[in-house]
């Protein structure tokens, strides 16, 4: 299986048991689940690509910890701390050990899947406005690229806008508390 690196496609197929591959993120944080399990293949080219398919495996997954056993946070809140206090953080991010995911343990799992889905939203392929405006960006003058680039990068959060507006009324009319 190749992933994103902002999809929980790469654990699912972990989980299963089947070859993974993940692309490495692009001036972006990098949201793979599995980012610090050894042997996961990471792919940033194609030489990357054509590398990870030669030695296709199962990704070594951890043994899974008791249902009861409180996670290991601090490896997440030192990262988060030195984004915090003006630390690059990139790097950390990237390299740190610890599961990058363990942060999120004391999150009510309704706002974790919320958030997932407006990530998921907000990097969905282009609907037809952001097509338009991505369509129209090689006819302006160079020097409006960065205009066009946040016209898309309006649009694109517009429609999250849209879709958490759209999940936060059916959380309502679903009953499910007070908030999303």
């Amino acid at each position: 299986v190749w992933a994103s690196n902002s999809t929980t496609a790469a654990l699912e197929a972990a989980l299963k048991g089947l070859p993974v591959m993940v692309m490495l993120p692009s001036d972006d944080f990098d949201l793979c689940p599995l980012q610090d399990v050894p042997g996961l293949l990471r792919t940033g080219s194609l030489d990357d690509v054509k590398r990870a398919l030669a030695q296709a495996a199962p990704p070594a997954l951890p043994p899974q910890a008791p249902q009861s056993a409180a996670p290991d946070l601090s490896g997440m809140l030192n990262r988060l701390g030195g984004l915090l206090n003006g630390g690059s953080g990139g790097g950390a991010l990237q390299n740190g050990g610890g599961n990058p995911l363990s942060a999120l343990a004391d999150l009510d799992p309704r706002l974790i899947q919320l958030g997932m889905r407006l990530i998921s939203e907000y990097n969905s392929p282009a609907d037809d406005k952001t097509a338009l405006l991505a369509a129209l960006r090689p006819f302006v003058k160079e020097e409006r690229f960065a205009k066009v680039d946040r016209a898309i990068q309006a649009a694109r959060l517009a429609r999250v806008v849209r879709a958490a507006l759209r999940m936060f009324r059916e959380s309502k009319e679903g009953g499910e508390g007070e908030h999303v």
